[in-house]
């Protein structure tokens, strides 16, 4: 379903989200619209929603990361970067965005991260 779903309005999936409360595509593909309209609570709100339903979901994980830091929440962002890491080690944008959060404060663990990414390249 979530191909189906790139592409579609933020108000189209918040109608679809409403009729299916529970499916984790839909609402993984809402999250990352609501982060990418500037609402990174509702994200994270939606997207939590989506790994309720779908715990193993890498991208799901990577997506709330990316929710969480916009709401300036590095410790929880990091915690769901590593997560998305572990389920799928080749989803190298989770390994980037881990690297991005630990520069500042953590420049060692961010070099790992980034070596990591480096050696999953394709």
């Amino acid at each position: 379903m979530a191909r189906s779903l790139e592409g579609a309005s933020l108000a189209t999936l918040r109608r679809l989200a409403a009729k299916a409360p529970t499916d984790p595509a839909l609402l993984n593909e809402l999250g990352g619209q609501l982060r990418r309209a500037g609402d990174a609570a509702a994200a994270v709100t939606c997207l939590e929603r989506a790994a309720r339903f779908a715990p193993r979901s890498a991208e799901t994980r990577y997506n709330l990361g990316l929710a969480l830091a916009a709401c300036g929440r590095s410790a929880d962002a990091e915690a769901a970067y590593r997560l998305a890491t572990q389920l799928k080690p080749e989803l190298l944008p989770a390994w980037l965005n881990l690297g991005n959060l630990l520069a500042a404060t953590r420049p060692r663990d961010a070099e790992a991260a980034y070596r990591q990414a480096l050696s999953r390249r394709p």
